[in-house]
């Protein structure tokens, strides 16, 4: 299967892709009595004609990521294709029924045709919106002479579980299943990095190689990078809040709800590789919470007693910080500054001597300074290191960085022994050696003597390679 090198999308084309207002015309009701139409399998001709554009869809598909040879004709195909059929569904979930299987063909669409993603995003928000607004009104709504129980709540359980069973095509029922798994494969990371590729680089321990690809291109694909990773954050949101939806409308009913689970693990995966391979990280980019804020302003309307006293705290409070270091934690805590918050700044740095110093390598450093503070140590050492391999792996064995194994068990520590000279019924509780991740201290609680340190646990990678 030739991957690597397919671009998913020709520039210049006119797709139709889901904005916030194709969001409101989605939302209109076919008719004013009946919010989702028509069950259009049950139309015959009109279903059969949407069923042969899905289906030519799919086979180009197929035919492009079989193809042993990937030619612009073939990715000329696919897209065209998906544009008919995206077409179509937009016309038909507005005019003629709300039906929550061809949803999921218009969702497929929009991750061929839309390398922003911001249209898959905005479909999965019209499901989501469908579901917890009109659900019981939704498409495939089975008509009572084709029911197959008796009684107003079975015959209601039998709806809803078809409902259900309808999102099955798209979410799949393991992970690297569903309709939207191959297309996601060919989501565009960064340049022409595909997902596809970067898993392969994964199993083939080609990462070095692929990092050095995206060093070469991150100057001039990062504004675009950063705003995939946002949207992909999102829409980690949005399935979340689908899974929330569809499990509330199966509480109160056996059936088991649509499982989101492979889907939002296949989002996750593809937020995890853009971090790694360009060191940008979610985190950073997203806006700090104001909760912090409205706390502050709530503090401030209190009364002018209150003020004063809070005033001559505050400023004997500031003399005492006046005459302490700041190191660590200390310096977070002025003015709610934060690791985050620091390589923020030093990402818009680098961007300002991009646009004004394009022949300076200041913004070139501190990319590379921006991407090594969020690798781990063994990779950093690993790419710091990778033309001295004997010095490398004199490292990792000194430090362990090569020996994931757990420490031997060790026996249960005794109970703790009440401190002296406190009060009453108090019982001295040892602290574990604790570390500060937002930074480079680290600051260690002496423990008692009488308890030995816990077992170290394995660095495990949840990740699953493809």
């Amino acid at each position: 299967m030739r991957l690597q090198y397919l671009t998913p999308v020709i520039p210049g084309r006119m797709a139709l892709i889901i904005s916030a207002e194709h969001i409101d015309q989605l939302m209109l009701p076919i008719e004013e009595a009946r919010f989702a139409g028509c069950y259009l399998k049950l139309e015959g001709d009109n279903y059969r004609s949407l069923r042969n554009d899905f289906n030519q869809a799919q086979t180009s598909m197929r035919a492009l990521t079989e193809s042993s040879l990937i030619s612009e004709s073939l990715i000329e195909t696919n897209l065209k294709n998906w544009e008919t059929l995206s077409d179509h569904l937009f016309t038909c979930l507005t005019t003629q029924t709300k039906d929550v299987e061809l949803l999921g063909w218009l969702i497929t669409s929009q991750v061929v045709l839309d390398p922003t993603l911001e249209g898959f995003e905005n479909t999965l928000i019209t499901l989501d919106r469908w579901a917890s607004e009109h659900f019981e009104a939704l498409q495939p709504c089975i008509p009572d002479d084709r029911l197959k129980t008796e009684g107003s709540d079975e015959q209601a359980i039998e709806r809803t579980n078809f409902k259900f069973k309808s999102l099955l095509p798209l979410l799949g029922d393991s992970d690297g299943s569903g309709l939207l798994y191959m297309p996601l494969q060919l989501v565009s990371l960064i340049g022409d990095i595909t997902f596809y590729r970067y898993t392969s680089a994964e199993v083939h321990r080609e990462m070095d190689t692929l990092r050095q690809i995206v060093n070469r291109s991150l100057a001039a694909e990062y504004d675009h990078l950063c705003a995939k990773l946002l949207t992909l954050g999102r829409i980690s949101d949005t399935l979340k809040q689908l899974d929330h939806t569809f499990s509330e409308k199966a509480s109160h009913q056996p059936n088991s709800a649509p499982n989101f689970v492979f889907l939002k693990r296949h989002v996750e995966r593809m937020i995890t590789a853009m971090e790694q391979i360009s060191g940008v990280t979610l985190e950073h980019l997203r806006p700090p919470p104001s909760e912090d804020l409205a706390t502050d302003t709530e503090v401030n309307h209190v009364n002018s007693d209150d003020n004063e006293t809070a005033q001559g705290k505050n400023m004997s409070n500031l003399s005492n910080e006046q005459q302490q270091p700041l190191s660590g934690t200390g310096v977070e805590a002025h003015n709610g500054y934060t690791r985050e918050s620091a390589y923020r700044e030093l990402r818009h740095i680098a961007n300002f001597f991009k646009r004004t110093e394009p022949h300076s390598p200041v913004a070139y450093l501190l990319d590379k300074a921006i991407r090594w503070g969020a690798m781990p140590l063994n990779e950093l050492l690993s790419e710091l290191l990778k033309d001295q391999p004997d010095t490398r792996e004199s490292i990792f064995k000194l430090t362990g960085l090569n020996d994931a194994r757990p420490l031997p068990p060790v026996s249960a520590p005794p109970a703790a022994v009440p401190a002296t000279n406190t009060e009453p019924h108090q019982i001295h509780t040892p602290q574990p050696e604790t570390y500060n991740t937002q930074s480079n201290a680290v600051e260690v609680a002496e423990p008692p003597v009488s308890k030995p340190p816990e077992p170290a646990q394995p660095n495990s990678n949840g990740s699953q390679l493809w």
